[in-house]
């Protein structure tokens, strides 16, 4: 019987990792406890654990219909969705900033003129404290 993969690689890795680490747990609590129920169930379910990762295959996702590969491949979408939207936050929040920057330039060249001052505006982003939004609106 051909049994499809269900699990992806880091899922499988993680299983066999997590379940080494209960199998080692649980047969050195049943060297201290020989009677104990607890290290016995840990111990076998943690060598199915292992199995499944070694296999990647896990009957329960089977049953569930569910693919951990399908759920990586979702998730990665939704990342790349995320970055796109960030970067385009970014670069509007960067548009925004250069237009106040220049309007506050604008702004400090006025005054100068209106003083009679004649000085070289350098500003860069540093240099702005900006407040609330409701402030900025005074500058549109």
């Amino acid at each position: 019987m051909q049994n499809k993969k269900n699990v992806s690689t880091t899922d499988a890795l993680f299983r066999i990792t997590m379940g080494l680490t209960g199998v080692a747990w649980g047969t050195a609590e049943m060297i201290r406890r020989p009677y104990g129920v607890t290290p016995l169930l840990v111990t076998m379910a943690s060598a199915m654990k292992v199995a499944e990762g070694i296999t990647r295959y896990c009957p329960v996702m089977a049953m569930m219909g569910i693919s951990s590969e399908k759920v990586m491949d979702q998730t990665r979408e939704a990342m790349d969705q995320a970055k796109d939207t960030m970067k385009h936050k970014a670069k509007e929040s960067m548009r925004q900033a250069n237009e106040w920057t220049e309007k506050a330039k604008k702004t400090m060249l006025k005054s100068s003129s209106r003083r009679g001052n004649q000085f070289n505006v350098d500003l860069d982003m540093s240099d702005l404290e900006l407040g609330s939004s409701e402030d900025l609106d005074d500058y549109k």
